[in-house]
């Protein structure tokens, strides 16, 4: 045999043994607990047909809270377990993003409105206008009362305006090691109530002065409705307390309405009782509309209609009332009571 040959199969051998030796991989690193809580959110009937006519100075703002849950007490809010706030203007997106550990966990929506040039804070808040949000339980507070400057009497700024427009919800979250991605969609949080006459002259109407007032004004995540009822009842000299309206909607008949949250179908609001003050030569009666008659419920627009505008009734005859309740802001059933 050549020596050539045989260094050749010497360098065979040698490549054989090095192909034949195994590689031996790093172990993987364990994979990295990821803290996301992603929330994205919703509000379409604050963009549905009919739309909510809110003032074109005021854009939508969604409040996100985040409070941990326990087995025992499933999907409660309370202030104890308040974790963290998030805000986001509607123009800017729909998504907030919370760090948190794995765990049970709820998620609070509420969205409002508030003013267009509005700045938010070093905590990213934006003010409260029409609800105040600031609380950590479960509640949100319609700001509808308000006192004029240097003047004794209430005026209630939830009277013929639709800003008082708001959207809620609640959202139970299991958080695991990987990352929590959620779509939620907010409901409409209150309704509507309309005063109408169904006939009558409306022309001798100067304004309307509310003597007695109610409405429902504190919202509960925990119950999805307002469990809470508002009542002015003014009398003899309380009565000028009381601030005069506008009449709404001259060719509609409307004398006036105002937004209130939507209670569970039991709570009403109490009396409601007004005047209806006439320019000169026409006479009116005072129309009352009696506690308990109107039940809100949300997303609901009711209209409480009647012959409010006949006049020289004598003082025991009756108004005799219609309530129409309009489910999802569109055409509902009539009631006669």
């Amino acid at each position: 045999m050549k020596l050539t040959d045989i260094l050749l199969a010497m360098a065979l051998i040698g490549l054989g043994s090095c192909s034949s030796t195994s590689v031996i991989d790093e172990p993987a690193a364990p994979a990295e607990e990821d803290m996301t809580i992603s929330i994205g959110f919703s509000a379409p009937e604050a963009y549905g047909f009919p739309m909510t006519r809110v003032d074109n100075n005021l854009q939508l703002r969604y409040v996100a809270k985040l409070y941990k849950d326990t087995e025992n007490v499933n999907k409660t809010i309370a202030e104890d377990r308040f974790v963290e706030r998030k805000e986001i203007l509607a123009s800017e997106g729909n998504r907030v993003i919370f760090k948190a550990e794995p765990g049970d966990y709820v998620v609070a929506v509420f969205a409002d409105y508030v003013d267009a040039n509005a700045t938010a804070d070093a905590n990213g808040f934006y003010p409260d206008k029409y609800f105040n949000t600031s609380s950590n339980d479960d509640r949100v507070v319609m700001l509808a009362v308000k006192k004029e400057t240097g003047v004794n009497k209430d005026v209630y700024s939830n009277v013929n305006t639709d800003n008082f427009d708001c959207f809620a919800t609640i959202h139970p979250v299991h958080k695991e090691a990987q990352v929590y991605e959620k779509d939620i969609v907010l409901k409409r949080a209150v309704s509507k109530v309309r005063i109408v006459s169904k006939d009558g002259n409306i022309d001798g109407v100067d304004n309307i002065e509310l003597t007695k007032f109610s409405f429902l004004y504190v919202y509960s995540f925990n119950q999805k409705c307002s469990l809470s009822t508002h009542t002015e009842i003014t009398s003899g000299e309380l009565t000028s307390r009381v601030g005069k309206i506008d009449v709404s909607d001259r060719n509609a008949k409307e004398l006036f309405y105002f937004y209130t949250f939507g209670g569970d179908g039991s709570l009403g609001c109490s009396d409601i009782a007004f005047k209806i003050n006439p320019k000169e030569n026409y006479a009116y009666p005072d129309v009352s509309i009696r506690s308990g008659l109107i039940k809100p419920q949300p997303n609901y627009i009711y209209t409480v209609s009647g012959s409010m505008l006949t006049p020289s009734l004598e003082p025991n005859d009756e108004i005799r009332l219609n309530i129409s309740q309009d489910e999802n802001w569109n055409q509902g059933k009539t009631f006669t009571y």
